[in-house]
């Protein structure tokens, strides 16, 4: 006690002379002193030594003693912050982690549902302007055949009556309002289902072999279709072509059933 003020004593941080606890700048050290009251709070206690070392220097200032696994010093109490630091970011990185895989894993779930059903479209689309196209085909060779040999047929009388051979015969169908209507129905489809191509790139790992499958089924169904309303040829090529490229397209088609369906 000195003048009736009680004094009390603590040891230098940096280098442990004892000091009052008033002091700003250690008298030994010249160790710029924390004013607050409560600097113990921020601070270590060395269990070597007792010395007091700031909780950012990894080993005690005075004596060396390790201190990354020490607890900092609070009301009585130590919490381990440096220890609590390191568990929260794990803890944290793991949880990400989790969150992250479960956020791609569903993502991916529904890109792939999208594309299976984009796909599948795709092929429906295709096999119905097919068959729409299998219908005029049908229709020319019913036409041509029967101006050939002169046969009476309701379905073709009134392109093939008046003509004086096939190729009048033909010219007269492809002049007709309601088969050139069907022919620019066709064309309109495709148009649409070439917009398949850009939409199917890229698939998703278990569909790439859909994919080649489902090019190889476009690929038939264009020179398919194109055949049937180009006419080209005698009337033997074109039915016989016609057959041929009619099989290649169903054997594409049955291919990609296989690998989506397993059919």
């Amino acid at each position: 006690m000195v003048g009736g003020i009680i004094m009390a004593l603590i040891n230098c941080p940096n280098c442990n002379k004892e000091i009052s606890d008033k002091a700003k700048v250690c008298v030994g050290c010249g160790h710029q002193l924390i004013d607050d009251v409560n600097a113990e709070k921020t601070m270590l206690s060395c269990p070597e030594c007792g010395a007091f070392t700031d909780t950012l220097t990894d080993i005690c200032s005075n004596c060396g003693y390790p201190l990354n696994s020490l607890e900092i010093k609070s009301d009585g109490k130590q919490k381990s912050k440096r220890i609590f630091k390191k568990k929260w970011f794990w803890v944290s990185a793991i949880c990400f982690v989790l969150l992250t895989s479960i956020v791609l894993f569903a993502s991916n779930n529904i890109r792939t549902e999208n594309y299976n059903i984009e796909i599948c479209t795709a092929v429906d689309e295709i096999m119905a302007v097919s068959a729409d196209a299998e219908n005029v085909g049908n229709q020319i060779c019913s036409v041509w055949n029967n101006a050939i040999f002169d046969k009476d047929n309701e379905n073709t009388a009134k392109y093939t009556k008046t003509a004086k051979d096939f190729n009048e015969a033909l010219s007269n169908l492809f002049a007709d309002e309601e088969f050139t209507g069907k022919i620019t129905d066709i064309r309109n489809k495709q148009s649409e289902i070439d917009t398949y191509l850009g939409k199917l790139k890229n698939p998703p790992g278990k569909f790439e072999d859909a994919y080649d499958e489902f090019k190889e089924l476009y690929y038939a169904y264009s020179d398919y279709v194109d055949f049937v309303i180009s006419c080209k040829g005698s009337y033997n090529t074109y039915t016989e072509d016609l057959s041929k490229k009619s099989s290649v397209l169903m054997e594409s088609y049955r291919e990609i059933k296989v690998e989506l369906l397993g059919e």
